[in-house]
């Protein structure tokens, strides 16, 4: 994590199951839509509506979370975007 974020907001947790941040982004007004549903990499694309943002969460069934790797339904990553809502 970069230090300005970490100094601003304090540390991250590792790892965010997904289940946590949708109720999160729903109740500041955004929806999501799943961009993209990747079987083979076990990956789910998620488009937050009208940001430009996306977030991959990892779907396959099999993926177990550990020290150094998110488990299924965990957040993969987020890409951030300058759009306006």
């Amino acid at each position: 994590m970069p230090a300005a974020l970490r100094e601003k907001y304090g540390s991250f947790a590792a790892y965010l199951p997904y289940a946590s941040l949708a109720p999160a982004l729903a109740a500041l007004g955004y929806t999501t839509h799943i961009d993209l549903e990747d079987t083979h990499t076990g990956l789910r694309v998620l488009q937050v509506g009208h940001t430009g943002t996306e977030i991959i969460v990892v779907t396959d069934r099999a993926a177990e979370r550990t020290e150094n790797r998110p488990g299924c339904g965990d957040v993969w990553s987020i890409s951030l975007s300058r759009q306006s809502r």
